[in-house]
């Protein structure tokens, strides 16, 4: 199961079909795109027993609160084998819409300016 958080701090979760295709939304993409609203929605890859994610997720509650028209999905790597070879030794990652990854360690600034950009 993957969750996602909105702007508005609300917390949703929902199944991540990994299957898919890259050109398709996800859950996320199409609940942010509801009503029309152009919404980035960025993906926080890490584990549920991942002290470093809890850090970065807390980050992002902070930097939300600034930045208007953005979502995060949270990914859990553990239930791919892909995901988990690719981020196993690297989480938290954050990948940005256009596919760039932004690597922990992170500060405040680097990730305001990633989240912007």
């Amino acid at each position: 199961m993957a969750c996602y958080r909105l702007p508005v701090l609300e917390f949703k979760c929902y199944w991540r079909d990994l299957s898919k295709g890259a050109g398709e939304m996800s859950g996320a993409e199409k609940n942010a795109h509801k009503g029309g609203d152009k919404v980035k929605v960025f993906r926080l890859y890490g584990t549920s027993a991942c002290h470093l994610c809890e850090q970065a997720e807390g980050m992002l509650a902070v930097q939300l609160d600034t930045t208007t028209g953005t979502s995060i999905e949270l990914v859990d790597i553990v239930e791919s084998d892909v995901l988990f070879e690719r981020y196993g030794l690297r989480i938290p990652v954050l990948q940005h819409p256009d596919g760039r990854e932004l690597n922990w360690p992170f500060r405040p600034e680097q990730l305001q300016v990633f989240l912007t950009s």
